[in-house]
C-alpha cells in the first residue's frame, strides 16, 4: 500500500513526537525512559522505510549530540538531496562540520543559510564566532551586528558587538605601555553558555 506524502509527514511526526516525550525526563526520575541509541535506532529504521521523510534532521542531530559527526554529516548530505532548500537542516550539516573540527566546510554551509534566511540566529552567531576565531573581526562583527538588529533589547547581544568593537579598535591602535602587542589584537571569547538565549523561533 502506498502512502501520500501527507501520510508519511503524518507518520513520521508522530515518531517525532513519540522519541521527543519518551526522551524528556519524568518530573520524578528527571531520568528518560528510552535512550539515545534507542532514539537513534527509531529513527534510523523509520528512515529506511521512508527514505524521503525529513526526520533525517532529527535523526542528525542527535548522532552530533553523541558525537557521531561522520554520520550526522552523511544523514544532513542524504536528506538536503532530496531537500535541497531545508535551511534549517543545512544549519545542522554546518554544525556537525564545525563538531569534526573542520571550520571552512561549516562556515560554508552556514553562509549559504543566511544567505536564504538572512534572520537565523542560530546561523549568525556560529559563523560569527568562526570568523572571529579565525581573526576575520570585522566579518565577525558584521553577523553580531545582524542579530543585535533583529533583537536590540537582547543586553548579552548588545554585549558581544561592544567586546567585537573594542577588539577591532584595539588592533589598529599602538600597544599601550607595557602591553604586549599580541594583547591589543588577541581573540575575543567564544559562544557563550547555555544561560545566553534568545526569543524562540529563529534559532535555526
Amino acid at each position: 500500500m502506498r502512502l501520500s506524502l501527507r501520510g508519511l509527514r503524518k507518520s513520521a511526526d508522530r515518531l517525532y513526537r513519540r522519541v521527543r516525550v519518551e526522551l524528556s525526563p519524568p518530573a520524578e526520575t528527571r531520568q528518560p525512559k528510552i535512550d539515545l541509541d534507542t532514539a537513534i535506532r527509531l529513527y534510523d529504521d523509520y528512515l529506511r522505510d521512508h527514505p524521503y521523510s525529513t526526520i533525517f534532521l532529527p535523526l542528525a542531530n542527535l548522532l552530533r549530540l553523541q558525537s557521531r559527526f561522520d554520520e550526522a554529516i552523511r544523514a544532513c548530505q542524504e536528506g538536503l538531496r532530496i531537500f535541497p532548500g531545508y535551511s534549517t537542516a543545512r544549519t545542522a550539516l554546518g554544525l556537525a562540520w564545525l563538531g569534526k573540527g573542520e571550520c571552512s566546510r561549516a562556515r560554508t554551509e552556514l553562509e549559504r543559510v543566511v544567505t536564504v534566511v538572512p534572520d537565523n540566529v542560530l546561523a549568525r552567531r556560529v559563523l560569527g564566532e568562526i570568523y572571529n576565531l579565525e581573526g576575520q573581526v570585522e566579518k565577525a562583527l558584521a553577523h553580531w551586528r545582524a542579530i543585535a538588529a533583529l533583537f536590540p533589547e537582547h543586553a548579552p547581544t548588545a554585549a558581544r558587538v561592544v567586546e567585537l568593537e573594542r577588539g577591532l579598535e584595539a588592533r589598529f591602535r599602538p600597544p599601550a605601555p607595557g602591553e604586549a602587542p599580541e594583547q591589543a589584537g588577541a581573540a575575543l571569547a567564544a559562544v557563550r553558555g547555555p544561560g545566553d538565549r534568545f526569543p524562540e523561533g529563529r534559532g535555526a
